[in-house]
């Protein structure tokens, strides 16, 4: 009966994941089959940079963080993982070593794909399985190479304002485009996750809250109005029209 359960657990996690979202129910039924489930405790390392990408992670619970290291020794968080979301991609199509390190933020429940199954479970898929997961890739390295393009190409102020967009991006609705919106996350994090010190990362910050354009609390960021961000991080206004319109 647990067996049954935590497949049709997996089931659901897997039709709510975007890279198989276009999945018949049979392939997905296919990729269930194989799949193991694990959980992993606070601060647990999932993997280390370097390991080999033998399998793909999705979470049902928790929160993961992909983390590197610059070369001053800072750790600088990649990417902030939840829930109906993914990881370890690369193992989808080769076998090389991690880029970066995972590890758990908050406890996770995850559904873990063996590389070596899933190259098994190419053969079996439809042909537009297959094609949904290879653009939802694509998606997924373009937006990657576009947070590369900010940290390299984008002053400091504005590498924070852009992070602070797609967070709201990621965390509001529809119906909340002209309402404020609440990040849980605290400064520490928001200074791994921009590759900034937290002084640096708080005197920013300061000067956002001073201008009306957020509030910061103990672990959140509320952003006012987050219309006029988001307009910002399309490249619909300036800095100076956001810090005047806020």
């Amino acid at each position: 009966m647990k067996e049954l359960d935590n497949e049709l657990k997996a089931i659901r996690l897997i039709r709510r994941t975007t890279i198989f979202g276009s999945c018949s129910n049979d392939d997905i039924k296919r990729i269930a089959a194989v799949c193991q489930w694990k959980s992993f405790l606070r601060k647990k390392e999932i993997f280390s940079k370097g390991d080999p990408a033998d399998g793909f992670y999705m979470i049902s619970s928790g929160e993961v963080e992909i983390i590197t290291n610059s070369d001053e020794g800072r750790q600088i968080i990649l990417n902030v993982i939840r829930e109906s979301d993914f990881f370890g991609e690369v193992a989808l199509i080769d076998d090389e070593e991690r880029a970066a390190a995972a590890v758990v933020a908050e406890d996770a429940e995850l559904l873990y794909l063996p590389g070596r199954e899933w190259k098994r479970l190419i053969r079996e898929v439809d042909r537009e399985c297959l094609i949904s997961i290879t653009l939802s890739l694509c998606r997924l390295f373009r937006h990657s190479n576009g947070r590369l393009e900010d940290a390299y190409f984008f002053d400091k102020r504005k590498r924070l304002l852009l992070l602070l967009a797609r967070l709201c991006k990621e965390n509001q609705k529809l119906s909340e485009a002209e309402q404020d919106i609440t990040l849980i996350i605290s400064q520490d994090k928001l200074a791994k996750m921009v590759g900034l010190t937290r002084e640096f990362t708080n005197k920013i910050l300061s000067h956002c809250e001073r201008s009306g354009i957020l509030s910061t609390g103990h672990g959140s960021i509320t952003i006012h109005d987050s219309r006029y961000l988001l307009l910002y991080s399309e490249g619909e206004i300036n800095e100076d029209k956001l810090f005047n319109m806020a």
